[in-house]
């Protein structure tokens, strides 16, 4: 039986583990084979990153047991219960300077988060392919 694949807006901790209990499902593909997600309102202050992946144990959400194909290499999506400096994983611990809400941030290119109406960019990547 062939799993399906899945994607998943999943938590990280500031030591840059999944946080299995902190995930959304993105569920709203697009016609262009690209998909659209809508962020929640709040969310549990941290470090988020888009995963590709495939689910081994057919249970409907991203659980240690699967496999990740792809996930969204040097961008996060941070979320912030009040502006401020506070420590995020982005590949390695960091202080950024955060507004409240969500905010942006590319590992890869450095400088500030930033707040967007809508956020673009998250390509993803097979795992180990990362430019």
């Amino acid at each position: 039986m062939v799993q399906g694949l899945r994607l998943a807006l999943v938590g990280l901790t500031t030591e840059g583990q999944v946080d299995y209990s902190n995930q959304l499902e993105i569920k709203d593909p697009s016609l262009t084979k690209g998909y659209l997600m809508e962020l929640p309102p709040e969310a549990s202050e941290g470090s988020y990153r888009v995963v590709a992946y495939r689910d081994d144990d057919n249970n409907g959400r991203y659980s240690s047991g699967d496999t990740v194909l792809g996930d969204t290499c040097s961008k996060y999506l941070l979320y912030a219960n009040g502006s401020g400096t506070k420590l995020y994983w982005v590949g390695s611990p960091k202080t950024l300077k955060v507004k409240h809400g969500w905010n942006g941030y590319d590992a890869q290119k450095g400088g500030d988060p930033y707040q967007a109406s809508v956020y673009t960019d998250y390509d993803l990547y097979r795992s180990g392919n990362c430019p």
